[in-house]
């Protein structure tokens, strides 16, 4: 956690020329909320459950959870809009979950403590 600063270096015949931005890095992931889809996941971390509402028109048809090796650790086919997924059987870490709607599919990271 903390803040870093990112810098590009572009050279060329001309010279070199670089580019700086700070970026800020925070341990942990706030709630999560896609905006196009308005998909909820919480709460993040966890260490018990999580739930994930659906507030939009796009259905969530799947869901997929990863684990930091790419392995498929939990599949379940939705039939509703809101969900608790139960995590007490995860080993502590930072999963990627893929959310299949209608007409997207959205990735988001999950902390379990």
């Amino acid at each position: 956690p903390g803040s870093y600063v990112i810098t590009l270096q572009i050279t060329n015949d001309c010279g070199a020329n670089f580019y700086s931005k700070e970026h800020g890095v925070a341990l942990g992931v706030s709630n999560l909320i896609s905006d196009k889809s308005n998909v909820l996941i919480f709460p993040n971390p966890t260490s018990e459950y999580f739930s994930i509402q659906n507030n939009g028109e796009n259905k969530i048809s799947e869901v997929k959870i990863y684990n930091t090796e790419g392995r498929l650790v939990f599949n379940q086919v939705v039939l509703t809009d809101n969900m608790i997924i139960e995590t007490s059987g995860f080993a502590k870490g930072v999963y990627s979950i893929e959310l299949i709607l209608t007409n997207e599919i959205i990735n988001r990271q999950l902390i379990i403590q």
